[in-house]
């Protein structure tokens, strides 16, 4: 399989797109407009933000081919990087726990398990390492590259792979338990959905723009329904993946699909209570009755859940390829391909507050030296700013933690003073 990248995505935001049995590469703009992002303007604060605790966790890498969203379990954040180092810090105050330097990149992380956390690699291996020293439990092989973060129910781990399979493996002994093949498309985009557990069902989207429930006890399929139909004469016209992190609330599924439509599915039968169109590949946010959704131009939305209907949309952050969103007390919070963090209100979308990550790290740079820790050194290095955030924030409790490609992490607290 060769990639063929879609410029004004997988420049800015490292989502590619497969092309099966092609040997020459090709480049799609969808318009000088989309690749253009909106210039922030300096604006008064109308939220006090503290920066907590920050580290810089690795010498900075141009190697960054899809997004890993860090975890936090019992007080501890787990955060994988591509080259294959995964890291353990405590939540409160940034110190570093453990890390290991596994022999493969990693695809598809972090996910949670029993006492331990799961990781896909590019080497088509799920792999389970113990909380507490990052020893590795087990290892399992499956179909082919993994770019989702494995999902959990009981003592099953659902894996779903860029080839369209999803595997059953059980997170104890790591030995296969079924597997449900789905067709994909010649051209797609490269990733995929990550598998919602919902109830006795797993559920996946696909690169055919369909919608799949299985039996999460025998993978046999309960119900499948079409989100999205391609159209277009070129096949770039016709991608209509279901790329989208879903979210499941009191028996209905919200899920987007690229260049197709968002939609509200009944979980047990697989209706569709209602649709509109909105292109997006971001993972959806629901908190009380509203919707948080970013569309493909990065533009923010708030919709009401019961119809779809905007309730408003923010501009501001327009061409900025901003991280999927995430809701704290009265706040959603994303980051931007520039290494910003922006804090919207709820009530109407507008901007409360900004920091930069890159400056949130500026002591680890110092001197021209990376630091893995407070004192931990690794060398000289050619000093170069990645500082683009991919991953989707992460809140526990009154904190929000925010990685970016350059190998920061840093902690966030609203309205109170730094470390």
């Amino acid at each position: 399989m060769k990639k063929q990248s879609l410029i004004n995505l997988a420049v800015l935001t490292s989502i590619w797109l497969i092309v099966a049995g092609c040997s020459d590469v090709a480049e799609y703009v969808v318009g000088e407009d989309d690749l253009k992002p909106t210039e922030l303007h300096v604006f008064r604060p109308a939220l006090p933000v503290k920066l907590v605790w920050s580290r810089q966790l690795n010498a900075v890498s141009d190697r960054y081919e899809n997004r890993l969203d860090p975890v936090e379990i019992d007080g501890v954040i787990y955060l994988a990087e591509p080259e294959g180092r995964i890291v353990a810090h405590n939540a409160e105050n940034g110190r570093m726990l453990w890390e290991i330097l596994l022999e493969t990149g990693v695809t598809g992380g972090v996910g949670k398990a029993k006492g331990a956390i799961l990781l896909g690699t590019e080497d088509a291996e799920v792999i389970a390492m113990d909380l507490k020293d990052g020893h590795i439990k087990w290892t399992a092989k499956v179909s082919s590259e993994i770019m989702a973060p494995p999902k959990m129910k009981d003592d099953l781990a659902i894996i779903y792979s860029v080839d369209g399979v999803v595997t059953a493996i059980n997170s104890v002994s790591g030995k296969r338990v079924w597997v449900s093949h789905n067709a994909v498309p010649s051209l797609s985009l490269y990733g995929t959905s990550v598998p919602l557990i919902a109830g006795e069902m797993v559920i996946t989207g696909h690169a055919n723009g369909k919608l799949v429930a299985l039996d999460i006890h025998s993978g046999k399929k309960i119900w499948e329904t079409t989100i999205a139909v391609p159209r277009g004469r070129s096949e770039l016209a016709r991608i209509v993946d279901l790329d989208s992190g879903m979210t499941l609330l009191n028996g209905v599924i919200y899920v987007a699909s690229y260049q197709g439509q968002l939609a509200a599915v009944d979980q047990k039968s697989g209706q569709i209570n209602w649709v509109r169109e909105l292109s997006s590949y971001q993972d959806i946010e629901i908190a009380d009755s509203h919707i948080y959704i970013i569309d493909i131009k990065s533009r923010i939305w708030a919709l009401d859940i019961q119809s779809g209907a905007t309730l408003w949309r923010q501009d501001k952050l327009k061409g900025r390829f901003v991280t999927s969103p995430v809701v704290q007390n009265e706040y959603v919070i994303v980051g931007d391909f520039d290494g910003y963090v922006h804090w919207l209100s709820r009530e109407d979308g507008h901007v409360l507050a900004r920091q930069n990550l890159e400056l949130a790290n500026t002591a680890a740079y110092s001197s021209g030296h990376v630091y893995l820790d407070d004192d931990s050194e690794v060398g000289d290095i050619d000093f170069k700013v990645i500082s683009g955030i991919l991953a989707r924030p992460l809140v526990v409790d009154n904190m929000v933690y925010v990685s970016d490609k350059g190998g920061v992490l840093a902690a966030y607290r609203v309205g109170e003073g730094s470390r």
